[in-house]
């Protein structure tokens, strides 16, 4: 829950804490983020003012004029009375909760964050089943975008992805690209959805508010075609092309950019220019200059014959390198799908 319990600091540098001088605060919280009283009293003169604000599930507590509430973000939280002071911006997606109600009224089980605008119901699930090739596309996604991003990211109990600050260096610093992780948040906070959907019989494509949907089959063969050529995964991988195709729906291309258009901003470049990269791709090689990946030189696979195979040009370590379009050998496909597989049978196999 990332309750903030206890803070403590070395202060005189000895490599152990001494509870009775550095113990810098203490605190121990209800379910719902009220403070224990009696016992939380351990508070030092080394406390870091700004810092030891930051408490219930690392929220900062507002405690001007008597308030005593947490800022989450969009809207103030009362722990006493486990009650928002705001309406919900999302509330149209929650129409069996309250408006202002907390962690939907299970803070033992639910954390709250802020924004949950990209729903990955329709991988879950399928016909009211869990579903095994829609689970793999999430498992792949989810792994990618963390590396990408540098956040960690989760499924909340509404099937919406939620995202928060990953792991920093010993500088403070987050990890990954810092416009992905910026576009990433952008559309998480966003007033419309973007939903992800795996269905194999058509292509990967984004468009509309707010549609994505990712052929596993054609993301595998592109995999497959830059291993081949010496481009790694996550260039071309699964979080890329869901980076790619959202910033193809209106509510990616705003929340890249609130300004843009349909005309310069959203699409793909015409086929009467094979060798141009386009807006979409453009944007997604600034997350792959950020990450040291190769880049992507162009939009279109190319054929200099209708035998000849199809390729792709890509920036390889300052050289031009042409990937073969290919497909995935069943076996590696088999071999990727395993740890899903086995999630999806054993949860359907259980007896509770």
């Amino acid at each position: 829950m990332e309750n903030v319990r206890l803070s403590y600091a070395d202060l005189d540098g000895n490599g152990s804490i001494n509870p009775n001088t550095e113990i810098i605060s203490e605190n121990n919280y209800y379910p719902g983020g009220l403070t224990h009283k009696g016992y939380n009293n351990v508070v030092t003169s080394n406390a870091n003012g700004t810092a030891e604000k930051y408490k219930y599930q690392g929220q900062e507590l507002e405690e001007e004029l008597g308030k005593d509430t947490y800022a989450y973000q969009w809207r103030d939280y009362d722990p006493a009375l486990m009650r928002f002071n705001k309406i919900d911006r999302f509330a149209e997606k929650y129409y069996d909760q309250s408006p202002y109600h907390f962690s939907k009224n299970n803070p033992i089980y639910f954390r709250e964050i802020a924004g949950d605008s990209i729903n990955v119901s329709n991988l879950m699930f399928k016909n009211g089943k869990l579903n095994a090739e829609g689970l793999y596309v999430l498992f792949n996604t989810i792994s990618d975008l963390q590396d990408i991003t540098g956040t960690s990211i989760s499924v909340n109990s509404s099937g919406n992805l939620v995202s928060k600050d990953g792991a920093k260096d010993a500088n403070g610093n987050l990890s990954g690209s810092s416009k992905a992780r910026s576009y990433l948040n952008s559309v998480i906070s966003s007033t419309k959805t973007i939903t992800m959907s795996n269905d194999n019989s058509k292509s990967t494509q984004g468009g509309g508010i707010g549609n994505v949907n990712i052929n596993s089959n054609q993301i595998d063969g592109n995999i497959q075609a830059a291993k081949n050529g010496g481009v790694k995964e996550l260039s071309f991988g699964y979080s890329m092309s869901f980076l790619h195709e959202s910033l193809h729906t209106a509510t990616g291309a705003l929340a890249y950019d609130p300004t843009a258009t349909a005309a310069t901003d959203i699409g793909d470049p015409p086929n009467t220019t094979p060798n141009a990269t386009g807006p979409t791709v453009n944007k997604v090689n600034w997350f792959r200059t950020q990450l040291g990946l190769s880049t992507r030189s162009n939009y279109f696979w190319q054929q200099t014959s209708t035998t000849s195979p199809a390729t792709m040009q890509w920036n390889v370590g300052g050289s031009n390198v042409n990937i073969i379009k290919t497909t995935m050998p069943a076996a590696d496909q088999a071999t990727r799908r395993k740890a899903t597989n086995g999630f999806v049978n054993f949860i359907t196999n259980f007896r509770f």
